[in-house]
């Protein structure tokens, strides 16, 4: 622990996702009884570059200038002239579990993304 209380800052790994932080508190059968585990961020390894994530909901490849469509983005079409083209994502039939996966890294099955307004259970699937 460090003088604020918080746990020492480890830089983060070069694998991703980052493994879930294990629970260093205690869970008592009430709230006095039970003890805060405080975290600190992860923080990223010294010279790590900025990256900014642009995420456009009911967006597909066709909709882009960048990949031949009518929506006119010249700094996208410029990155992408430059050989900056990310084009290997998958993305579910909704949203929320498309941004949920991308932004933890995980399969939007293992992040308890919404299935039609229910939660599905981890490693489960709702049958129609």
């Amino acid at each position: 622990m460090n003088d604020d209380g918080h746990r020492e800052v480890t830089p983060l790994s070069d694998v991703l996702p980052l493994p879930d932080p294990r629970f260093h508190g205690r869970i008592g059968s009430t709230y006095v009884d039970s003890e805060a585990d405080i975290i600190s961020l992860p923080m990223p390894p010294a010279g790590a570059p900025n990256v900014l994530l642009v995420l456009l909901d009911d967006v597909g490849f066709g909709q882009t200038s960048t990949f031949g469509g009518p929506a006119n983005t010249p700094t996208l079409q410029r990155l992408a002239n430059e050989g900056l083209r990310y084009n290997r994502f998958h993305t579910t039939a909704l949203c929320s579990p498309t941004r949920a996966a991308l932004l933890s890294g995980r399969n939007h099955h293992s992040v308890h993304a919404l299935h039609e307004g229910r939660e599905a259970p981890l490693g489960t699937q709702l049958l129609q």
